[in-house]
């Protein structure tokens, strides 16, 4: 066999091989898990069908404004509480707003945990043991160091 042939045939091949690779990691990419975040991922776990799905887009619409509402009690104390540093600082005041953050952060948790509790009632009987898997897997879900950025569309 002469050498450019062999090499036109090796040529070839990694061509293909990498076009092939581009192809199914573009094709990936299309059908991440975290693509439409969260919200996907448990309709699509919990199977719900589309009533389930419109009363939990109602909770997920109650859920943040919940959030939303205590996300700017803590921005505002804490602005407040960091203000202090240009002055002189009274320790107790410094304390009475750290607690108040503190405490709306426990009411952040609670809304947290009574969502998903609000979720599970949505659940049919045969869907409760999906619920039970989901629950597992709340930390990852919802830890925003793992998940992947949304793409741009």
């Amino acid at each position: 066999m002469n050498n450019n042939i062999f090499y036109l045939l090796l040529i070839g091949l990694l061509l293909i091989s990498n076009l092939a690779t581009l192809f199914f990691v573009m094709q990936k990419g299309k059908h991440k898990p975290f693509h439409d975040g969260p919200k996907s991922i448990i309709i699509e776990k919990l199977a719900f069908d589309e009533d389930q799905t419109l009363a939990y887009e109602k909770l997920i619409d109650q859920h943040r404004t919940n959030i939303k509402t205590c996300d700017k009690k803590i921005i505002q104390l804490k602005k407040e509480l960091y203000s202090l540093l240009q002055t002189q600082s009274n320790e107790q005041y410094v304390d009475s707003l750290t607690s108040e953050i503190s405490f709306i952060q426990k009411q952040i948790e609670t809304i947290h945990f009574h969502h998903f509790n609000d979720i599970k009632s949505l659940c049919k009987p045969e869907q409760i043991s999906n619920f039970n898997v989901l629950v597992g897997e709340l930390e990852i879900l919802f830890n925003k160091k793992s998940l992947p950025k949304k793409q741009n569309k």
